[in-house]
Formats: structure tokens, sequence, C-alpha cells
């Protein structure tokens, strides 16, 4: 057991990956009282099952969101029926949203259109975001950036964090936490090992 509590701000428990050892999972995250994670939705399915997890777990704490590649399996009314669930107040972040260039499953130009549509929910609810980009860094700035100008940091954070140094410190000038992932792990990523020792530790999440 960590001797020092954990929050997670990353996990996909409703994952069919989980199986039959989900509350097994849970049942060794909640050895440490203190622990905390939250339920990071990939569409609206998703999001009321990461409610329902939390309704049993008083340590998780659910997000809604729309993943880019997850967006033409939702429902053609998917933004409206988010917009419902934030309405509940019983959602702590807006993701996990984003852009993702590297696969092809969702036409760009509908990536674009739903990432600021939750990008402005977020900031109607007040709530963090939770943002996957994937090779997609150009266009990510070109709508983050007018909105860090416009209303000022945006609170939240960028997830498993694949950029540039560059990219990196444009990230942290957004007001985001810049959050790395098992990629850091591989031998050939050293540059991103590198840029990691170069984000303040108050904004780094691993």
């Amino acid at each position: 057991m960590s001797e020092f509590p954990l929050f997670d701000t990353h996990c996909h428990l409703d994952d069919e990956k989980f199986g039959s050892d989900f509350r097994e999972v849970l049942k060794r995250f909640s050895c440490q009282p203190s622990n905390k994670l939250i339920a990071v939705a990939t569409g609206i399915d998703s999001a009321e099952k990461c409610l329902g997890i939390s309704g049993q777990y008083s340590f998780v704490y659910p997000a809604a969101g729309i993943h880019p590649n997850s967006i033409l399996e939702n429902p053609q009314d998917a933004l409206a029926q988010l917009e419902g669930l934030l309405q509940t107040k019983k959602f702590y972040a807006v993701g996990e949203i984003g852009l993702d260039c590297f696969r092809d499953y969702t036409p760009f130009a509908v990536q674009v259109e739903f990432f600021q549509n939750q990008l402005d929910l977020a900031r109607k609810f007040s709530l963090p975001v939770l943002i996957h980009c994937r090779e997609a860094w150009d266009p990510f700035f070109r709508i983050m950036e007018p909105i860090r100008e416009k209303y000022g940091p945006i609170p939240g954070v960028l997830h498993s964090f694949t950029g540039s140094m560059s990219d990196m410190k444009r990230c942290l000038g957004l007001g985001l936490h810049v959050s790395f992932a098992g990629m850091i792990t591989f031998k050939k990523n050293s540059e991103l090992r590198e840029i990691a020792q170069h984000v303040p530790e108050d904004r780094l999440l691993a």
C-alpha cells in the first residue's frame, strides 16, 4: 500500500477489459482510504456507466464526454444528451474529449465540431476538461489558444502527452496540467522523458 494517497485522473472503469476482476481492482485501490479516481467516459453510454459506478464507490468521481474516436458510435443528438447529463451536476469533469489524427475513425471536421462544443459545455458548467490530442497539435492550438486569450487559463489535463517540447510549453501556457502515460517507458522515447523533466512539478501528472 502506498504511503501517500493516490488520485488517478484517468480511469476507463467501464471498459470491458476489467471483466471479472473489476471489483477486486477497486478493492485493492481503496485499501488506502484517501485514494480517489476519476472514471473517464468515451461517450453517452460510457458516461452513464461511470455515473453508476460512482454511485457504488464513494472514491470514484465520474466524468462525461465524447472521445474523438467514438463520436460515430454515439447517438445523433449526443451533444444534447451530454448537456443534459452535465445539467444534473453529478459529473466532475468533461472528458475524454479532443482531436486524433493518428486514427481515422471520425472525419476530422466532425472531431473539431464536437471538441469545440464540449469545450463550450465545460465552460458553461465550470468543469475541468480531460483532453486527448494525438498528432493534431496545430489544429488543437488554433482552437485552444483563442479560448485561453478570451477566458483565461483552461483548467484540465492534457492526457497521455506525446508532443514536442514546444507543444508541452504551449499546453502549460493554456493552463493545463500535462500527463504522461506508459509510452514514456518505451526505449525509443528518450525525447519524451526529457520533456517530462521540464514540466513544473505542480503541473506534472504520471
